[in-house]
């Protein structure tokens, strides 16, 4: 291997889609974290789901050359030539001039108790000020460029200083030793500021990124990044985990293997996405990769693909099936690689639904090729297909598409199949939710309703019927759900589109999850099973990787899956804490691997037990509202509301308003959570009272939007 390999990777930036930071802070209550951009746009990250929320428009430019103390009682403002003015806001009579800088003053910052300031100027140098005497205390040397900001941190042992050469540095403000210098963004870093446990540092700069570091040890924790043109955005860890919207993961960012081209985000899906990344950096628990990222092969696999006699004819197929052929053929070896790249898991797609996957190690002719052949059915009018295939380490390559035609003749209105699963009532009482039934009953029923009266931009009805298929309660079994979702798989066809709404609890486990069924294979008191009880709960569930092998088989032209779910308690024998399962990357290779929208819900189980939160929205709520007005008509706002404006509506709506401030879950609850954590229970008390949402679309292709409301006017 060469050394530029060797080196391991390099994060690569796409500057182009990106806007320089010029502010970032956190808020007091460590909720959210912003960057504020030059074109006074303010990026929101939401630290508890830890996904970038919003962009917020017209923030008022922050005049950071000005400074007050925390008691508002000192301000300290630049004068002309290099003079600081400290006055004294509760008489305004009481001023100061300091002086030392030999150019200009470009940053202020007072510690949190008030009895310092810090000045740095474009003479490089940082001041240490006492206040409220003015007298000099001591200056600090080191940077190359000019001092764009300085921040203390709350308990004032530390002075983070933002260089113009494109570094930060630590500093003991008591003595002025420099700490240690941070290196790693690519140009000017133009913003500081430190959490309010003063754990983590936030800097900003022109490169278009906000990153995180850890103050004890000065590690890069992640790189955040936001596009300019779309609500997109990406966290990337520097050993290898990410985390992102779809479009996201496709444009801002990649990694780059010595001298070779940049390989997006993407295409380590298998291997490297971790949803909530910034949420487990925050708190201690940063995931590990599953495999190092030095070791795998960027090179990926060459794919053909060929659909009837001709390649992307386009030409109508009058039979409403096409003969599809693949041809995949593994990257030969190089001098970084002895061996052939090797080809696995080739999939393909029509209109962004998976349709066909050969899964696994692909066998190979002596030429390094392998032929793929199948027959699938068309929708009346276009029809995108299109190949992709991962090289033997799983790292995926770019997709081969072509279009063609199926005939008009064998047009047809579809079918609108909704499956509802809920448990409120337990085979064991311990764990029943009581609303669970009414809740997904209303969003089906008005769902159905809905869809029953949908029609097309041509004013035609969009579907010849809907099918609602309802298991509650005792209904809803292990092999009850597994085979109404093996029935689907027989009956729809690609004009078809298929809902399936769960409500019930669930598990996770380290990258997976389970839903709880009715018959959970435990009698005894919740937050007392001991690990191999445990594990026959999840026996009689539905795992991801089941739901993953139960939709594969679901030819329908759209599929959206919602779960709203609640955290099952764990015991205290337990080995793993209760992780909520919008954090888990099975949903996310679920949505991604079948080319479907999946909304993951999830609420605390003892806070979904509470009579008081009937007051706050419930997910069920969000949705219905949703599909009622045009609140969720947002992205774009043009009179339809598409399946996926839907769900990201729901979600940021579920969150936004069920954090316990705002939900006023009951003392009762809260410590209801907190005693079976005080007990032992590895469930956080914050978990059991907090509420979660995420959205996850397909990642490589998605399917053509799926309009569920038309307004008569655009909102």
């Amino acid at each position: 291997m060469s050394p530029a390999a060797a080196a391991g990777p390099e994060i690569t930036i796409r500057r182009e889609q990106t806007l320089p930071i010029r502010t970032v802070s956190f808020s007091d209550d460590r909720r959210w974290l912003t960057a504020a951009h030059e074109d006074e746009t303010t990026d929101l990250w939401e630290l508890v789901s830890g996904v970038r929320i919003r962009t917020l428009p017209g923030h008022t430019k922050e005049a950071k050359d000005v400074a007050v103390s925390v008691d508002d009682r000192w301000m300290a403002s630049p004068r002309p030539e290099d003079t600081i003015e400290l006055r004294n806001l509760l008489d305004g009579r009481d001023v100061r001039l300091l002086s030392g800088h030999r150019r200009a003053v470009t940053a202020l910052a007072f510690s949190r108790d008030g009895h310092w300031l810090a000045s740095g100027g474009r003479d490089r140098s940082i001041r240490i000020w006492a206040v409220p005497s003015g007298q000099p205390l001591r200056t600090l040397s080191g940077h190359s460029g000019d001092i764009n900001a300085l921040a203390f941190d709350p308990g004032g042992r530390y002075l983070a200083s933002a260089g113009a050469e494109g570094t930060l540095k630590l500093w003991l403000p008591r003595n002025g030793r420099e700490v240690r210098t941070l290196k790693g963004h690519d140009s000017e870093v133009e913003s500081v500021a430190f959490s309010p446990d003063g754990k983590w540092l936030a800097s900003g700069s022109t490169d278009g990124t906000t990153r995180l570091w850890e103050v004890a040890t000065g590690r890069m924790a992640a790189l955040l990044l936001t596009s300019k043109l779309t609500n997109d955005w990406v966290v990337v860890s520097p050993d290898g985990p990410f985390d992102g919207s779809a479009e996201g993961l496709r444009r801002l960012a990649g990694w780059r293997f010595g001298e070779r081209e940049p390989v997006s985000l993407e295409s380590f899906l298998a291997d490297l996405f971790s949803p909530g990344l910034l949420v487990a950096i925050l708190s201690g628990r940063p995931p590990r990769p599953r495999r190092d990222i030095t070791s795998l092969d960027p090179r990926t696999p060459e794919v053909k693909l060929s659909l009837g006699d001709a390649e992307g004819s386009g030409r109508a197929a009058a039979s409403g099936a096409a003969h599809v052929r693949v041809e995949a053929a593994e990257a030969r070896p190089d001098s970084d690689h002895p061996a052939g790249s090797g080809v696995r898991d080739v999939r393909l797609f029509r209109n962004g639904v998976l349709v066909k996957a050969w899964n696994g190690q692909i066998p190979l002719d002596g030429a390094g090729k392998a032929v793929l052949e199948v027959d699938i059915a068309l929708t009346a009018g276009e029809n995108r297909v299109a190949a992709r295939a991962a090289n033997g380490d799983g790292v995926r390559g770019a997709d081969v598409s072509a279009v063609l035609a199926g005939a008009r003749s064998s047009r047809r209105k579809g079918t609108a199949h909704l499956l509802e699963v809920s448990i409120g009532r337990s085979a064991n009482g311990e764990f029943d939710l009581p609303r669970s039934v009414a809740d997904t009953r209303a969003s089906s029923e008005e769902l159905s309703r809905r869809l029953g009266k949908l029609q097309t931009s041509e004013k035609e009805q969009a579907f010849e019927r809907v099918e609602l298929k309802t298991l509650e309660d005792s209904q809803a079994t292990r092999s009850n759900i597994l085979s109404a979702l093996e029935t689907l798989g027989g009956k729809v066809r690609p004009d078809d589109a298929v809902f399936v709404y769960f409500a019930c609890l669930g598990v996770s486990r380290g990258d997976h999850f389970t839903l709880i069924s009715h018959d959970l294979g435990y009698a005894g008191k919740r937050g007392k099973m001991n690990e191999k009880e445990l594990k026959v709960i999840l026996e009689h569930g539905i795992s991801d990787g089941e739901l993953e092998q139960a939709f594969e088989k679901i030819d329908a032209g759209q599929i959206v899956l919602v779960i709203d779910s609640c955290d099952l308690p764990l015991s205290s024998g337990s080995r793993e804490k209760g992780w909520s399962i919008t954090r888990c990357s099975g949903l996310a290779h679920l949505a991604s691997h079948k080319g479907m929208y999946v909304l993951a819900a999830a609420r605390g189980f003892h806070a979904a037990k509470e009579e008081v939160f009937d007051q706050e929205p419930r997910l069920v709520d969000v949705l219905l509202k949703g599909l009622r007005t045009p609140a969720a008509d947002w992205s774009p706002r043009d009179g339809e509301v598409s399946a996926g404006e839907w769900l990201e509506y729901a979600a940021r709506v579920f969150v936004e308003t069920g954090q316990p401030k705002a939900q006023g879950v009951s003392r009762a609850a809260f410590q209801a959570g907190k005693a079976e954590q005080d007990a032992g229970s590895t469930t956080s008390a914050w978990q059991d009272v907090g509420r979660m949402a995420r959205v996850f679309t397909p990642v490589e292709s998605a399917p053509p939007p799926w309009i569920l409301v038309r307004f008569k006017t655009n909102p």
